[in-house]
């Protein structure tokens, strides 16, 4: 990118499918769960999602642990167990507890199977099972393994498409499907004159916006995935009033403080963008754990936004904290691509000087 020009910032650059997964970590259970989960068993979930949202690990894998023990809740521990490894890996960025989650939606997914044999028309279990491929489904895209990553999410959307069919007021179904459907339009935008292309983007849209309004649990997922795909469409300003919504609930939580920092810098709000990174850099901080690419992200970011305010000696900082990040030799292929942006960053500042 130039320096010169209006910066397109994301986190990172991301594929669609794995957009449409990062949505599914926090979906978490339909409306109409009440019919299998009990009053004790929907108090502990509601539990389990603010402490992942804010980072709780530890604390919400304890919930899940008691959920599993509980009465009819084996398969929705193992679900929620999934979820919130799920985001711990999205999070640090590395693939910490892979087998441990990946055990997980295996066993809640078949579970869930096992219940739908013997009631075909329940809609609950289908929603369950859709998300669980759609945990695995992200797990894949992640790893570019992209073939992998869209077959499993079509099973997903197959899922969660029979489950609507079923109870037409599972809002929370309509987080995955609606991003799913937005990710296809997006993709296929640029041949919009063909007659079988059909931009359906605002449709789409439409539909998270159903998950947040009317959805039981996933609110906050359904914010953070709107917000990118806001980001994605040029509409910072709505993306940033979107995620302030969130932030007023979990101000330190880098589900949103990552979309927030994003949106800023994208509409050149330099100080903003900047504190945010910085907040991003010290909630890791407060757990004495940097992932080295999200560390790298950050002070590369921090040194571009100095560079636009014309403080070039504050940028070399933040690239000097760059270079100094031990960067291991499972983050070396996705670090070299940022550590060469700083590279070229750096000999920009020189030449401006």
């Amino acid at each position: 990118m130039s320096f010169m020009q209006k910066p397109k910032a994301t986190k990172t650059t991301v594929h669609p499918v794995v957009r449409l997964m990062v949505i599914l970590l926090l979906a978490a259970t339909p409306l109409r769960s009440q019919e299998t989960i009990t009053a004790p068993m929907d108090s502990i979930i509601k539990r389990i999602i603010p402490l992942t949202i804010n980072q709780k690990y530890d604390s919400a894998l304890a919930l899940c642990a008691k959920l599993e023990r509980m009465p009819g809740g084996l398969a929705y521990g193992y679900f929620f167990k999934a979820a919130v490894l799920q985001s711990r890996i999205l999070d640090h960025e590395n693939d910490i507890g892979k087998k441990e989650f990946l055990a997980a939606s295996k066993q809640a997914r078949e579970l869930f199977q096992k219940s739908l044999r013997k009631n075909s028309r329940s809609a609950i279990c289908h929603f369950f099972i859709g998300a669980t491929y759609g945990y695995e489904a992200f797990y894949f895209g992640k790893r570019d393994r992209l073939l992998d990553g869209f077959r499993t999410g079509w099973r997903c959307i197959q899922e969660l498409n029979a489950a609507l069919k079923l109870d037409h007021d599972l809002y929370d179904a309509y987080l995955a499907i609606g991003t799913f459907r937005y990710y296809q339009a997006s993709l296929g935008k640029n041949f919009a004159w063909l007659p079988f292309i059909e931009d359906n983007r605002e449709e789409a849209i439409a539909m998270i916006r159903k998950a947040i309004y009317h959805g039981k649990y996933s609110r906050e997922a359904a914010i953070n995935g709107l917000t990118w795909i806001l980001i994605d469409e040029d509409r910072e300003q709505e993306a940033l009033a979107l995620v302030d919504s969130a932030l007023a609930e979990y101000p330190r939580s880098r589900f949103f403080l990552w979309g927030a920092a994003a949106a800023n810098y994208r509409l050149e709000r330099w100080s903003e963008a900047g504190r945010y990174y910085k907040l991003i850099l010290e909630t890791f901080r407060e757990e004495n754990y940097l992932p080295p690419y999200n560390a790298v992200s950050c002070y590369l970011r921090l040194a571009e936004i100095h560079f636009y305010q014309a403080n070039y000696a504050a940028s070399r900082e933040q690239l000097a904290a760059l270079y100094a990040v031990p960067v291991h030799s499972d983050d070396r292929k996705r670090c070299e691509k940022l550590i060469k942006q700083a590279r070229d960053l750096e000999k920009v500042i020189q030449n401006s000087e």
